[in-house]
Protein backbone atom coordinates (compact mmCIF):
# COMPACT_ATOMS: atom_id res chain seq x y z
CA UNK A 1 0.00 0.00 0.00
CA UNK A 2 1.59 3.19 -0.67
CA UNK A 3 1.89 6.82 0.91
CA UNK A 4 -0.71 9.05 -0.95
CA UNK A 5 0.17 12.11 -2.07
CA UNK A 6 -2.06 15.01 -2.37
CA UNK A 7 -1.59 16.78 -5.54
CA UNK A 8 -3.35 20.22 -7.08
CA UNK A 9 -2.93 20.96 -10.68
CA UNK A 10 -3.76 24.12 -12.42
CA UNK A 11 -4.20 24.13 -15.92
CA UNK A 12 -3.94 27.31 -17.27
CA UNK A 13 -3.75 29.46 -20.94
CA UNK A 14 -6.52 30.40 -23.69
CA UNK A 15 -10.27 30.40 -22.77
CA UNK A 16 -11.25 28.25 -25.47
CA UNK A 17 -8.22 25.67 -24.74
CA UNK A 18 -8.51 25.72 -20.96
CA UNK A 19 -12.39 24.92 -20.91
CA UNK A 20 -11.88 22.16 -24.08
CA UNK A 21 -8.98 20.71 -21.83
CA UNK A 22 -11.69 20.93 -18.50
CA UNK A 23 -13.83 18.92 -21.07
CA UNK A 24 -12.09 16.66 -22.28
CA UNK A 25 -10.76 15.58 -18.64
CA UNK A 26 -14.41 14.62 -17.64
CA UNK A 27 -15.53 13.12 -20.73
CA UNK A 28 -12.17 11.00 -20.23
CA UNK A 29 -13.26 9.67 -16.36
CA UNK A 30 -16.79 9.20 -18.10
CA UNK A 31 -15.76 7.09 -20.84
CA UNK A 32 -12.93 4.85 -20.22
CA UNK A 33 -13.27 1.96 -18.79
CA UNK A 34 -11.80 1.43 -15.64
CA UNK A 35 -8.83 -0.92 -15.46
CA UNK A 36 -10.13 -3.06 -12.95
CA UNK A 37 -12.46 -3.23 -10.27
CA UNK A 38 -10.41 -1.93 -7.48
CA UNK A 39 -9.70 1.14 -9.61
CA UNK A 40 -12.26 4.87 -8.70
CA UNK A 41 -13.93 5.58 -11.30
CA UNK A 42 -11.87 8.74 -11.55
CA UNK A 43 -9.01 6.79 -12.14
CA UNK A 44 -5.92 9.11 -13.67
CA UNK A 45 -5.29 6.11 -16.06
CA UNK A 46 -8.95 6.67 -17.66
CA UNK A 47 -7.28 10.01 -19.25
CA UNK A 48 -4.49 7.85 -20.40
CA UNK A 49 -6.42 5.98 -22.37
CA UNK A 50 -8.44 8.69 -23.84
CA UNK A 51 -5.31 10.08 -25.51
CA UNK A 52 -4.57 6.55 -26.96
CA UNK A 53 -1.57 5.27 -24.44
CA UNK A 54 -1.30 2.37 -22.75
CA UNK A 55 -1.61 3.30 -18.84
CA UNK A 56 1.10 0.49 -17.79
CA UNK A 57 3.42 3.10 -19.93
CA UNK A 58 2.70 6.00 -17.61
CA UNK A 59 3.06 6.91 -14.18
CA UNK A 60 -1.23 7.25 -13.25
CA UNK A 61 -1.65 5.58 -10.03
CA UNK A 62 -4.09 7.59 -8.37
CA UNK A 63 -7.64 9.25 -9.42
CA UNK A 64 -8.55 12.85 -9.18
CA UNK A 65 -10.83 14.39 -6.18
CA UNK A 66 -12.27 17.13 -7.91
CA UNK A 67 -12.45 19.64 -10.55
CA UNK A 68 -13.27 23.14 -10.27
CA UNK A 69 -15.05 25.55 -12.96
CA UNK A 70 -13.07 27.59 -15.31
CA UNK A 71 -12.04 31.17 -14.13
CA UNK A 72 -10.14 34.12 -15.29
CA UNK A 73 -7.99 36.60 -14.32
CA UNK A 74 -5.83 39.43 -16.12
CA UNK A 75 -2.21 39.61 -16.41
CA UNK A 76 -1.47 43.07 -17.87
CA UNK A 77 -2.55 43.50 -20.87
CA UNK A 78 -3.87 39.21 -21.16
CA UNK A 79 -6.78 37.37 -20.24
CA UNK A 80 -5.52 34.09 -18.47
CA UNK A 81 -8.51 31.48 -18.40
CA UNK A 82 -7.34 28.22 -15.56
CA UNK A 83 -8.93 25.83 -13.52
CA UNK A 84 -7.71 23.69 -10.98
CA UNK A 85 -7.82 19.77 -10.35
CA UNK A 86 -7.00 17.89 -7.30
CA UNK A 87 -6.01 14.31 -7.11
CA UNK A 88 -4.53 11.72 -4.84
CA UNK A 89 -1.53 10.02 -6.09
CA UNK A 90 0.30 6.84 -4.98
CA UNK A 91 4.00 8.21 -3.61
CA UNK A 92 4.36 11.36 -5.55
CA UNK A 93 2.42 13.36 -8.47
CA UNK A 94 1.35 12.30 -11.83
CA UNK A 95 1.81 15.42 -13.62
CA UNK A 96 2.71 12.99 -16.42
CA UNK A 97 -1.21 12.03 -17.26
CA UNK A 98 -1.86 16.03 -17.66
CA UNK A 99 1.78 16.83 -19.95
CA UNK A 100 0.58 13.73 -22.01
CA UNK A 101 -2.76 15.17 -22.67
CA UNK A 102 -1.67 18.74 -22.99
CA UNK A 103 1.12 17.48 -25.94
CA UNK A 104 -1.04 15.32 -27.51
CA UNK A 105 -4.40 16.47 -27.61
CA UNK A 106 -3.85 19.90 -27.40
CA UNK A 107 -0.46 20.48 -28.97
CA UNK A 108 -0.12 24.35 -29.97
CA UNK A 109 -2.99 25.61 -28.01
CA UNK A 110 -1.24 27.35 -25.26
CA UNK A 111 -1.91 25.30 -22.35
CA UNK A 112 0.53 25.38 -19.44
CA UNK A 113 0.57 22.71 -16.32
CA UNK A 114 1.65 23.89 -12.86
CA UNK A 115 1.07 21.84 -9.20
CA UNK A 116 1.67 21.49 -6.35
CA UNK A 117 1.92 18.20 -4.14
CA UNK A 118 2.08 16.74 -0.50
CA UNK A 119 3.20 13.99 0.78
CA UNK A 120 4.57 14.17 4.25
CA UNK A 121 5.16 10.72 4.57
CA UNK A 122 8.31 10.74 2.33
CA UNK A 123 9.06 14.28 3.00
CA UNK A 124 7.64 15.73 -0.43
CA UNK A 125 6.39 18.97 -0.63
CA UNK A 126 6.79 20.76 -4.36
CA UNK A 127 5.37 23.61 -5.81
CA UNK A 128 6.30 24.25 -9.58
CA UNK A 129 4.65 27.72 -9.68
CA UNK A 130 7.27 29.65 -10.07
CA UNK A 131 5.55 32.71 -10.76
CA UNK A 132 3.63 32.48 -7.47
CA UNK A 133 0.49 33.10 -9.60
CA UNK A 134 -1.83 30.06 -8.96
CA UNK A 135 0.23 28.68 -5.79
CA UNK A 136 1.61 31.39 -3.68
CA UNK A 137 2.47 28.69 -1.09
CA UNK A 138 6.07 28.45 -0.11
CA UNK A 139 6.02 27.19 3.35
CA UNK A 140 3.69 24.96 5.69
CA UNK A 141 3.93 24.69 9.31
CA UNK A 142 2.21 22.03 11.48
CA UNK A 143 1.65 21.12 15.18
CA UNK A 144 0.04 18.09 15.11
CA UNK A 145 -2.05 19.51 17.79
CA UNK A 146 -3.04 22.91 16.65
CA UNK A 147 -2.57 24.24 13.31
CA UNK A 148 -1.65 23.28 10.13
CA UNK A 149 -0.83 26.31 8.09
CA UNK A 150 0.51 27.91 4.43
CA UNK A 151 2.90 30.63 3.79
CA UNK A 152 3.63 32.69 0.59
CA UNK A 153 7.13 34.42 1.97
CA UNK A 154 9.83 34.19 4.51
CA UNK A 155 8.68 36.98 6.40
CA UNK A 156 4.80 35.81 6.84
CA UNK A 157 6.35 32.68 8.16
CA UNK A 158 8.49 34.48 10.54
CA UNK A 159 5.94 36.49 11.77
CA UNK A 160 3.51 33.81 12.41
CA UNK A 161 5.84 31.79 14.57
CA UNK A 162 6.79 35.24 16.39
CA UNK A 163 3.47 35.80 17.44
CA UNK A 164 2.27 32.30 18.04
CA UNK A 165 5.49 31.51 20.36
CA UNK A 166 5.99 35.12 21.61
CA UNK A 167 9.44 35.02 19.94
CA UNK A 168 11.98 37.19 18.26
CA UNK A 169 13.24 35.53 14.91
CA UNK A 170 14.70 37.81 12.66
CA UNK A 171 15.80 35.09 9.97
CA UNK A 172 14.70 31.89 8.47
CA UNK A 173 17.39 29.91 10.17
CA UNK A 174 15.93 31.73 13.55
CA UNK A 175 12.86 29.97 12.98
CA UNK A 176 14.36 26.48 12.03
CA UNK A 177 16.63 26.42 15.14
CA UNK A 178 13.59 27.19 17.49
CA UNK A 179 11.30 24.13 15.79
CA UNK A 180 14.61 21.73 15.86
CA UNK A 181 15.11 23.21 20.03
CA UNK A 182 11.23 23.22 21.03
CA UNK A 183 10.21 19.71 19.56
CA UNK A 184 9.29 17.56 22.33
CA UNK A 185 6.50 16.04 24.23
CA UNK A 186 4.18 19.45 24.36
CA UNK A 187 5.67 20.85 20.73
CA UNK A 188 5.33 18.67 17.37
CA UNK A 189 6.51 21.51 15.40
CA UNK A 190 7.26 20.43 11.62
CA UNK A 191 8.34 23.25 9.05
CA UNK A 192 8.25 22.16 5.29
CA UNK A 193 9.59 24.41 2.54
CA UNK A 194 7.71 23.92 -1.14
CA UNK A 195 10.72 22.70 -3.79
CA UNK A 196 9.99 23.14 -7.62
CA UNK A 197 10.68 19.29 -7.70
Amino acid sequence: MPNWCSSSYCISGPKKAVEDAKKFIEDALKAAPNKDASSPESWLGQIVIACGFDPDKVSCRGWIEAIEGVEEIRVGLKDISYFYLYSEDAWGPMPEVFLLMIEKKFSGKGLELCYTAEEPGCGLYCNTDSSGMFFPEKWIVEDYDSFHEYFESDEELIEFINNEFELSCKTIADVLDFANSANGDSLHLCLNQFTAS
